[in-house]
């Protein structure tokens, strides 16, 4: 979905008030990888993973090499080997990259990994110029696409895959690791984990686990805390068509927030993002899902705001596999908050406050579900818009059944983009009513709730 929203407020229980974005679920760039590869046996004379070409040009190795030193790298972080691990990278390489390579590995050591490879694909080749200073004697570079594989034990129903960017280099017969994109390759671009941030701690919960480091290990034993009961509160609205289980990563930094978020979001002002690698609309599956929480304002929130706000974002994780984009976003945001709030204990005027303001005032009608404009906005006309959006989906709620708004969200999601007498028509067909009469019966539940 496209970036940049403005921010939204959360209303909590107490008096705290925080402001967080509007989008809440995100599908990352990144291009469409080939379909990851089943889980690689543990036998280190496997054959090579799916995606290694064995047609190189005759007296040219370099494929077969790299491919055996991609795989020789990713058994040695599957088997916590961190002598073989540093064994693939140039002995001749810049100290600060053999630092960092060091670092890498230390930071995977408690991240649970199910699944830990990498697929090359000899077809797509980086342009990366190197100065003379950068080649240190390296008898041949080369920068193919390289993608990561992996899958994070207790939360991915399958493996996610994310581009690396990797420059290997040729000593005699051998090749190496030589640089990444964040060191000797400018333009190289490549996705970045949190272990490329700092030392991983994993918390597992029954149905999760939460992803952070030791500067936000308060905030990330909170989130521990709620994770398993707000998967359960999820399943209880979508039910158990989804894997039950999900990832929540809290970064140390800005930078790492920024990188994990993509460079659309304001990040200093969101408070949690929902993301994901690719979502197969036809399956029905979402790769690489994730939560991803700004620590820094995750801090601030009293724990009625936590809980919405975990509730909230778990919700897109769930039905982001019949989410298809350009989807109304009054639905999307709407039924989320839905999860969110519903047990909250917070009243609606709380929770709706901007609305609350607005029903009190002589003549109000609901007028007409907000447009996804409306969700770009800033300041109250966002919240304005969402708690709309909330206040119609309670309604629905009330006036069928929320079996019945799950079915709703099903059939307008999984169209994407839709004319609006194709959605008057599903609510006509699921609550008996047509556009005026729902119109005029929101209006009467609102004023009723918040007069």
């Amino acid at each position: 979905m496209s970036g940049g929203r403005a921010r939204r407020v959360w209303a909590a229980v107490v008096t705290l008030i925080i402001a967080v974005t509007g989008v809440l679920l995100l599908v990352l760039p990144g291009g469409s990888p080939p379909p990851a590869p089943e889980p690689p046996a543990s036998n280190a004379n496997r054959p090579a993973p799916p995606g290694i070409s064995t047609g190189e040009p005759a007296g040219d190795g370099k494929i077969p090499a790299i491919g055996a030193l991609l795989r020789s790298r990713a058994e040695a972080v599957r088997q916590r080997n961190r002598a073989a691990f540093l064994d693939t990278v140039d002995p001749q390489a810049d100290a600060a990259f053999r630092e960092r390579q060091a670092e890498l590995f230390d930071n995977l050591r408690d991240v649970p990994l199910k699944l830990w490879d990498y697929r090359l694909n000899a077809d797509e080749t980086n342009e990366v110029e190197h100065p003379s200073q950068q080649r240190r004697g390296s008898e041949e570079l080369w920068s193919p696409r390289v993608d990561l594989l992996y899958q994070l034990t207790g939360a991915d129903p399958q493996p996610t895959s994310r581009p690396q960017g990797m420059v290997f280099s040729r000593r005699g017969d051998r090749w190496y690791l030589m640089a990444d994109a964040a060191q000797a390759a400018p333009g190289l671009k490549a996705w970045r984990g949190p272990w490329d941030f700092g030392p991983v701690r994993a918390s597992a919960t029954a149905k999760g686990v939460v992803l952070s480091h030791d500067s936000n290990a308060e905030v990330a034993d909170r989130v521990r805390g709620e994770l398993d009961s707000a998967v359960d509160a999820v399943t209880s609205v979508w039910g158990d068509r989804w894997s039950g289980r999900v990832a929540v990563v809290l970064p140390e930094s800005t930078e790492e927030l920024q990188s994990l978020v993509g460079p659309e979001f304001a990040v200093d002002s969101i408070a949690a993002v929902a993301i994901a690698d690719r979502v197969d609309g036809g399956k029905q599956t979402a790769d690489g899902q994730r939560v991803v929480l700004n620590p820094t304002i995750a801090a601030r929130l009293s724990p009625s705001a936590l809980r919405v706000v975990l509730r909230h974002e778990i919700g897109h994780v769930a039905t982001r596999g019949v989410t298809v984009d350009g989807s109304p976003l009054w639905l999307l945001e709407g039924f989320a908050d839905y999860i969110g709030y519903k047990d909250s204990g917070i009243p609606m005027r709380q929770a709706a406050p901007e609305l609350a303001k607005n029903v009190q005032r002589p003549g109000f009608t609901a007028a007409e579900l907000p447009a996804d404009a409306d969700l770009h906005n800033g300041g109250t006309k966002l919240d304005f818009a969402y708690q709309r959006s909330w206040s119609f989906v309670v309604y629905l709620s009330q006036l069928t059944s929320e079996q019945r708004v799950v079915q709703i969200y099903r059939q307008i999601a999984s169209k994407g983009k839709i004319d609006q007498d194709i959605v008057d028509g599903i609510l006509r067909d699921a609550t008996g009513k047509g556009h005026a009469e729902l119109r005029d019966g929101w209006t009467a539940f609102l004023q009723q709730n918040f007069r």
